[in-house]
């Protein structure tokens, strides 16, 4: 399975990542005390990258398998390396969890934060990834309790 991503990326160490993740998150929580809570994402999106030098936005990543083409788009990439994936929800679940798991993981990359707007004051997770795609795909098949 073929993953294209219109982007260089290359993967962080913590501390690299943590570093990216303090100054994006100052700029996060500027944003938010100055824009408020209610807008889409691609709002505090498109601020944040404004704000942020060498941050791309939706950075394209392209699935394919025969005939079939998926793409994923990251919302915010800083450095190369630190993925953002931005919210304006109610609450952050186990479904924006799952979604930046899988971008980590299709990417190669070992960090990532989600960042929700919406609440009263901004919500905020990092999501880490230590296993790669090619480790995902290897596995063994137990079949020796089965009935």
């Amino acid at each position: 399975m073929p993953v294209f991503i219109n982007a260089d990326i290359r993967p962080m160490s913590q501390q690299e990542f943590s570093l990216i993740a303090y100054h994006v998150m100052d700029h996060a929580f500027s944003i938010h005390q100055d824009l408020g809570r209610f807008f889409d994402e691609d709002i505090y999106r498109d601020a944040l990258a404004a704000r942020l030098q060498g941050a791309n936005t939706e950075v394209r990543i392209e699935v394919r398998f025969d005939d079939f083409v998926k793409d994923y788009f990251i919302d915010l990439l800083v450095g190369e390396g630190a993925a953002f994936e931005l919210k304006a929800a109610r609450d952050l679940s186990e479904i924006h969890r799952s979604q930046m798991l899988n971008y980590l993981l299709l990417a190669g990359l070992t960090h990532g934060k989600l960042i929700n707007f919406r609440t009263d004051s901004v919500q905020h997770e990092f999501v880490n990834c230590h296993q790669s795609l090619a480790s995902r795909r290897t596995f063994q098949v137990e079949k020796c309790e089965w009935r």
